[in-house]
C-alpha cells in the first residue's frame, strides 16, 4: 500500500526516523494516524503525526523537548534589524543560534507591522503589549510565555506599566516600541525598534530625543532622526504633547520608570491566549479564531518540566488545518497542562537548524508557499557543538515500490550529540533485486525484497523494501482523443493521471518523463509530451509504454463544430440564470493578512474584432491553497440535450500555466472534472477535450474553470473564452491498432459441483424499462435471488417495475452491516466522492466491523466505484484498512460501473456490476447476476439472468 506520509517539505523527507504502519483507531476519531521520529538534539524529538479525522486529513509537527536537559535554553527570535520590522522564521533563527525556532505572537499593522503583547530580552522590555485586545475591545490580558535566569518556562499574565518623568513630573507611556495610527499618546522608541524614529512617517508629530538622559533635541515635523545607542526617542502628535513641552528645554532629566521589573526574566513574548488551563481545554477563549486554519502552539507539562512546540499544516493538498477547540484538545492529549495559541494561519512556521548543516530548514510547508516574514518567535539554542558523523538514515520515497519505477532516496546522518547533519560523501550497495540507476533514481528492475546499503568513511546504513510484481496495465481517463487540425495538446495534461497497475491491483501514478510515446498512422507529430494534430483528417493513434506494459488510445482528426453559446455576454441567460464568476479559496482574516483573493468577470474582444468574448481575472498569487477561478455558466449550465464526442472552445491565454479545465455533467447528474490543457501559451487558441466513454448522455456543460495546485506556483491574471462549442469526430474507422495489455487475473470459476442454494447472489436494481420487460425481468430476477443462500440487491429496483419480495441492501442508505452464516457484510455510500463525506456513520462502522467480526469472509457493499473517491489519500486509506484485516480468507468489494468485470486493488477482489440505467430489449437478454460461492470451493462469477 501507497505509504501515508506522502506530503511534505525537503526535511520531513530527511527527518522521519521511524514510520509506523498506520493505525487504525478504536475510537470514532481519528478513524487512522502515522506517526515518525525523529531526534533534532539531545533532549529535543520531532514527531510528525498524519491523521484522518471525519473532518478529513491532518498533519501535525510536534517538537518535544526535556527543559531539564542542561544544553538546551529558551530565546527570544526578533528579526535582525529591528522589533519594528518583520523577517522569516528561519532567518531570526540562525541569526540567534537557536536549533529549533516557531513563530510567536500575533501582530497588527500600522506604521508597521507590531506584535500585540509584549517583548522582554535579557531583563529589558523591548516592546510593550498594546493596552486592550485588538478583537474585543477588552483589556489585553493574554499570558506571555516566560522564562527566568534559570530557563524556567511558565505561561503567565504580566501587564507591564512604563512612565517618564521628566522635571519631576510623570507621563505615562502608551507604548514603547510600538506604532501608533495617530499617536495621540506618548510613545518611546530605543534601538531595539530599529536605527531611525517615527519621523513624517506620522503628521505633525513631535520628537523628544534623550541621551543619557537627558533631553539632547526637540524636533517638531522632522524626518525620521537616529535613535541614540545610549537613550532613545520620545513621539507624540503636537497638539497632544504641548503640556508636556511648556516646561521642557534641551538638558531637562528623564527618567524611565517601569513596572513590574524584568530584571530576573531572560525572555518572554505574547501569545493568542490560552488554550488548556489546568489540564482542561478551555470552552471559551479569549482570542476566538474560527475555522480550519493552520495552527501554532505551545504546551507546557504539568510539572514543567517538557515543552511542545505544535505546529499543525493547512490550506493546502488534503491537509484542512485545525480549528481552536481541535488544537487545545490535541494540546491536552499531548500532555500539556497549559498550553496557548500563537499565530496560525499562513504565518505557521517550524524551523531546524542544525549545528552540523550551513542553514536551517523548514519542518512544515507553510500555507503561503514559503515562508511569511513575522514579527517575532520562540526558540531553543543547544550548548553541545556539531560533532562527527556517528549514524546514517535512508528515506525512500513514497511507494509502492514496482519494477521500473522510480526510487528517490534522501540521506540523513546524526552526529554524536544527535543533531541531524547532512551526508556528504557516500556509496550505495545494494542485493536482493537487480536494479539500474536514472538521474539519481534508483530502478528496481524485479520484484523481492530490496536491501540499500549506503556507506560514507566507517559509518553504515541500511534500509529494506519490498518491490511488489511488475506493472502489466496502465489506465487512463481518457480512453480516445478526437482533435481538429493542427491542434496541439500536452499528453502531459491531457492523459494524467497515467497510472499503473500489477495483478494484485497495486498502482502507481507515473511520471510523464518516464513515458514512452509512440504516434501510429498519419495523425500528427510528438515532441516529448506535445502532441500537434496533422493537418489532414486521419485516424490512429497513440501509445503509451511504461516497461512491458501499453496503453493505446484511438485518435481521430478531423472534427464536426456545432455552436453552443457564443460567450460574450455575462447576462446572457437571464436574471436568475446568468454567467458568473467566482474564485477558491475566498478567506479574507485579520489574523492572516496577506492572505487574500482578487476575481472579476468582464467582457472583452473577442477573437474576431468587433466581437465580444468572456474574460477571467483571477489572482493566485495570494495564498498556495489548491486554487480556482470558475466562469460558472448559468445556476443549471448550459444543457446540449445530446452526447457529443467533445467539447471545444477559444481561449485566449496568459501564458501563466494555470490548468484549464471543464465541469460536466451526464444524463443522470454525475458531474465529471476534465483537464484540457496548461494555459501556457499567449493569445488566441482553440482548445478541447474529448468526452471519455463512460460519460453517458445527454450532456450539461456547467463550468469552465482555471485551475493550480502548486503552492509555489503564485501569480495572477486574465484569460479571455469566447465560442463555445460541440464536436463529433469526422472519422471513425481506425487501422489496426497494438492492443493495450491487461491483467492476467486468475479468478476462481464457479464449481458445479456447488448447487445455487450454496451461492450467493449480487443483481444491480433497474431504473427504466418498458412495460414488456418490466413484467419478465423483474420476476426472473426475483426467481433468480430467491435460489440462492442470500440474494442482493446493490441498487434498489425501481418500485414502479416491480417491488421484490425478498427485499434488497441499498449502499446510499447509511451504513449498515450484517453477518450471514461466515460472511460479514457491510454496505457503505460513497455516492458523494467518498466514504467520509457521503456517511459521517460510514467509517465509524467499517472500522469497528474489521475489528470486532469474527466471520471468515469479507463482503463491502459500495454505492459506486472505486474511482467515485475525489480523495486518492481515502481511497488508499480504505483499502489499507480492508487489507489489514487478516482474519478474513477471503474479502471481497462490490460495486456498481458500467461493465462487469474482476478484477484486482491491492490484493483485494474488486467486483464490479454492470448498472442498467435503462434497459433495452438486447439489453435486457445479456443481464448478469454475480454469483459468489465461499467456503472449500471458492468462485466467483457472472451468469446471464436468462440462460
Amino acid at each position: 500500500m501507497k505509504k501515508l506520509l506522502t506530503v511534505g517539505c525537503l526535511l520531513c523527507s530527511i527527518l522521519l526516523a521511524v514510520a509506523s504502519a498506520t493505525a487504525f483507531s478504536l475510537t470514532t476519531d481519528p478513524y487512522a494516524e502515522t506517526q515518525s521520529t525523529a531526534s533534532l538534539a539531545t533532549g529535543m524529538e520531532l514527531t510528525t503525526l498524519e491523521r484522518f479525522t471525519q473532518a478529513g486529513w491532518q498533519r501535525i509537527h510536534v517538537v518535544t523537548i526535556d527543559l531539564t536537559a542542561p544544553n538546551l535554553s529558551p530565546v527570544l527570535l526578533t528579526p535582525e534589524s529591528g522589533i519594528g520590522s518583520r523577517s522569516r522564521v528561519s532567518k531570526m533563527v540562525e541569526a540567534s543560534k537557536a536549533v529549533i525556532g516557531i513563530n510567536g505572537d500575533f501582530f497588527y499593522r500600522n506604521l508597521n507591522y507590531s506584535p500585540i503583547g509584549a517583548m522582554v530580552g535579557q531583563g529589558k522590555l523591548l516592546t510593550s503589549s498594546i493596552p486592550f485586545d485588538y478583537r474585543t475591545a477588552s483589556a489585553n490580558t493574554e499570558p506571555m510565555v516566560t522564562a527566568d535566569s534559570f530557563n524556567k518556562l511558565s505561561f503567565e499574565t504580566i501587564l507591564p506599566s512604563l512612565s517618564v518623568t521628566i522635571n519631576g513630573e510623570k507621563w505615562t507611556l502608551d507604548g514603547w516600541n510600538k506604532a501608533s495610527s495617530q499617536y495621540l499618546g506618548l510613545f518611546a522608541y530605543d534601538l531595539n525598534w530599529g536605527t531611525n524614529s517615527i519621523g513624517t512617517q506620522a503628521s505633525n508629530l513631535v520628537e523628544v530625543v534623550v541621551v543619557n538622559n537627558k533631553v539632547s533635541e526637540i524636533r517638531r515635523g522632522k524626518p525620521a532622526t537616529t535613535i541614540p545607542n545610549n537613550g532613545f526617542v520620545l513621539a507624540q502628535q503636537s497638539d497632544r504633547i504641548a503640556p508636556l513641552l511648556q516646561n521642557l528645554a534641551v538638558g531637562d532629566r528623564v527618567s524611565v520608570t517601569t513596572s513590574p521589573s524584568f530584571r530576573n526574566i531572560e525572555m518572554a513574548l505574547g501569545t493568542g491566549g490560552l488554550l488548556v488551563e489546568n489540564g482542561q481545554t478551555l470552552s471559551k477563549f479569549s482570542v476566538p479564531i474560527n475555522g480550519h486554519h493552520p495552527r501554532t502552539a505551545m504546551g507546557l507539562s504539568k510539572d514543567a518540566n517538557t515543552l511542545y512546540l505544535v505546529a499543525v499544516e493547512g490550506r493546502y493538498g488534503a491537509y484542512r488545518g485545525m480549528t481552536q477547540p481541535e488544537l487545545a484538545a490535541f494540546m491536552k492529549e499531548l500532555g500539556s497542562y497549559t498550553a496557548v495559541n500563537l499565530d496560525g494561519g499562513g504565518s505557521t512556521t517550524l524551523a531546524y537548524h542544525s549545528p552540523a548543516d550551513p542553514s536551517p530548514l523548514l519542518i512544515n510547508r507553510p500555507s503561503d508557499g514559503s515562508e511569511r516574514r513575522v514579527v517575532n518567535g520562540f526558540g531553543m539554542t543547544d550548548k553541545h557543538p556539531a560533532g562527527n558523523l556517528a549514524s546514517i538514515r535512508i528515506e525512500p520515497s513514497d511507494g509502492p515500490y514496482l519494477p521500473g519505477v522510480p526510487i528517490s532516496f534522501v540521506l540523513r546522518g546524526a552526529d554524536n550529540a544527535r543533531h541531524q547533519m547532512t551526508v556528504s560523501s557516500f556509496k550505495y550497495a545494494t542485493e536482493g533485486v537487480p536494479v539500474r540507476w536514472k538521474n539519481g533514481a534508483m530502478i528496481p528492475e524485479g520484484s523481492g525484497l530490496l536491501t540499500v546499503r549506503v556507506t560514507s568513511g566507517t559509518i553504515e546504513g541500511e534500509t529494506t523494501i519490498w518491490v511488489d510484481g511488475p506493472i502489466q496495465t496502465l489506465n487512463s481517463q481518457q480512453t480516445r482523443m478526437i482533435l481538429a487540425p493542427n491542434q496541439t495538446l500536452d499528453l502531459a495534461d491531457y492523459l494524467a493521471p497515467l497510472i499503473g497497475k500489477n495483478s494484485e491491483g497495486i498502482t502507481r501514478t507515473l511520471a510523464p518523463s518516464d513515458w514512452k510515446l509512440t504516434a501510429i498512422g498519419g495523425i500528427g507529430s510528438l515532441n516529448g509530451t506535445r502532441f500537434t494534430a496533422s493537418a489532414l483528417s486521419s485516424a490512429g493513434g497513440i501509445t503509451i509504454e511504461y516497461e512491458n506494459a501499453r496503453l493505446t488510445i484511438p485518435v481521430f482528426v478531423g472534427v464536426r463544430e456545432t455552436a453552443i453559446h457564443p460567450l460574450d455576454d455575462l447576462t446572457a441567460f437571464s436574471n436568475t440564470q446568468p454567467f458568473y464568476i467566482k474564485q477558491l479559496p475566498t478567506r479574507t482574516s485579520i489574523t492572516d493578512p496577506d492572505n487574500y483573493v482578487a476575481v472579476a468577470g468582464e467582457t472583452a474582444e473577442g477573437i474576431d474584432p468587433g466581437t465580444a468574448s468572456l474574460a477571467l481575472r483571477y489572482d493566485f498569487a495570494h495564498t498556495s491553497e489548491n486554487r480556482s477561478a470558475d466562469l460558472l455558466l448559468g445556476d443549471l449550465g448550459i444543457k446540449l440535450g445530446y452526447r457529443p464526442d467533445g467539447i471545444s472552445f477559444w481561449c485566449y491565454g496568459d501564458g501563466q500555466g494555470a490548468l484549464l479545465k471543464i465541469k460536466v455533467s451526464d444524463g443522470y447528474g454525475k458531474n465529471y472534472y476534465l483537464p484540457i490543457t496548461r494555459v501556457s501559451f499567449t493569445g488566441w487558441r482553440k482548445v478541447s477535450v474529448t468526452l471519455p466513454d463512460f460519460i453517458q448522455g445527454p450532456v450539461t456543460v456547467k463550468r469552465l474553470y482555471l485551475y493550480e495546485n502548486q503552492p509555489e506556483n503564485r501569480y495572477s491574471g486574465l484569460v479571455r473564452f469566447d465560442r463555445l462549442m460541440s464536436f463529433r469526430a469526422l472519422n471513425t474507422e481506425l487501422p489496426v491498432l497494438p492492443d493495450s495489455t491487461k491483467l492476467p487475473l486468475s479468478i476462481p470459476p464457479l464449481s458445479p459441483a456447488v448447487s445455487s442454494s450454496e451461492r450467493f447472489l449480487v443483481a444491480c436494481g433497474i431504473e427504466e424499462t418498458d412495460t414488456f420487460l418490466s413484467q419478465l425481468l423483474a420476476p426472473k430476477l426475483e426467481e433468480r435471488m430467491s435460489k440462492g443462500k442470500l440474494g442482493i440487491y446493490l441498487t434498489p429496483m425501481n418500485p414502479s417495475i416491480h417491488t421484490p419480495k425478498i427485499g434488497f441492501l441499498d449502499p446510499k442508505d447509511t451504513a449498515y452491516a450484517f453477518q450471514y452464516g461466515n460472511v460479514q457484510m457491510i454496505q457503505l455510500d460513497i455516492s458523494n466522492g467518498g466514504l467520509r463525506i457521503s456517511d459521517k456513520n460510514g467509517w465509524p462502522l467499517l472500522l469497528k466491523k474489521l475489528r470486532e467480526s469474527s466471520e471468515r469472509n469479507l463482503i463491502i457493499l459500495l454505492s459506486d466505484s472505486l474511482a467515485a473517491f475525489t480523495d486518492e489519500k481515502e481511497r488508499d486509506l480504505f483499502l489499507e484498512a480492508i487489507n489489514e484485516a487478516t482474519q478474513f480468507d477471503k474479502k471481497m468489494i462490490v460495486m456498481p460501473g458500467k461493465e462487469a468485470e474482476i478484477t484486482k486493488e491491492s490484493g483485494i477482489y474488486a467486483i464490479t456490476l454492470e448498472q442498467p440505467d435503462r434497459l433495452s430489449t438486447i439489453e435486457a437478454a445479456r443481464y448478469q447476476v454475480l454469483e459468489i460461492q465461499l467456503g472449500d470451493k471458492f468462485g466467483l462469477g457472472f451468469t446471464n439472468l436468462y440462460q
